[in-house]
């Protein structure tokens, strides 16, 4: 689906009546243009950094100017605000990348998550900001890692299709679904009783506590039915692989 069909199916909403047209959200609509670039230039989670640098400054400067002008707070609703944090978040990691030039990396690039480089809402905020004192403060809901991407190679897949803020809590359940499954990110060795995880299930382990009692809680609800099952019956020793910062480009 591209970003305009997607705006067409959020300007419609059912009525007792019939079909009535509605306007995106503020908010969709400025994520609209951070859709279309993820459309053009994103492909089975593969950057191309090069084309947008390229092709898309006026769209990305465009993107950030609205961005600054928009206040969060508007957005009333808790699950759409936590989703325009996610989609911001993304955004401006690979915005931030394009500008870096070429070959340069989140962790090459000198204070890429903490300096406040980013003015939302008329306020600098650095990535960090983003991600652990609103997301992660305000929201609560681990599986927001899963849907933010670093830029790296062992980020989470940066998906074109899981755009917008209406229907966003729908994604994240896929995102999380599809990560899990990924052996990449968790893989059972029954041979060596082994459980080898995604180093983000070691940095956040405290997030997934309130809700699912452990990492291994969560598991056991998001893993493929075989694979829980295999977790379930078995006692594991838990390893966590290297991260992999390579840029996530192609």
């Amino acid at each position: 689906m591209t970003i305009r069909s997607f705006l067409v199916l959020v300007a419609m909403a059912m009525t007792r009546d019939g079909l009535a047209a509605v306007s995106p959200s503020p908010a969709d609509q400025i994520l609209a243009t951070w859709g279309e670039v993820l459309q053009a230039y994103v492909h089975d989670g593969k950057v191309d950094y090069a084309g947008i640098r390229a092709n898309e400054g006026k769209r990305l400067a465009d993107f950030r100017d609205r961005l600054a002008a928009f206040d969060p707070v508007s957005i009333g609703n808790s699950d759409e605000a936590k989703a325009f944090w996610i989609h911001t978040y993304n955004a401006l990691v690979v915005s931030s990348l394009v500008s870096a030039g070429p070959g340069k990396t989140a962790q090459s690039v000198s204070g890429f998550f903490t300096r406040k480089n980013h003015l939302v809402g008329g306020k600098r905020y650095s990535l960090d900001d983003i991600e652990h004192r609103i997301l992660r403060k305000s929201y609560a809901d681990p599986r927001m890692h899963f849907a933010l991407v670093c830029g790296a190679q062992s980020c989470p897949v940066l998906d074109p299709a899981m755009m917008g803020v209406a229907g966003f809590e729908k994604e994240l359940e896929v995102a999380a679904r599809r990560f899990v499954a990924e052996e990449r990110n968790v893989r059972l060795d029954d041979a060596k009783k082994v459980l080898h995880l995604s180093s983000i299930f070691k940095w956040f382990e405290a997030d997934f506590t309130p809700k699912y009692g452990s990492v291994r809680g969560f598991l056991l609800q998001y893993l493929p039915t075989e694979t829980a099952d295999r977790l379930r019956a078995g006692e594991y020793k838990v390893e966590y692989d290297p991260y992999d910062w390579t840029l996530n480009g192609r």
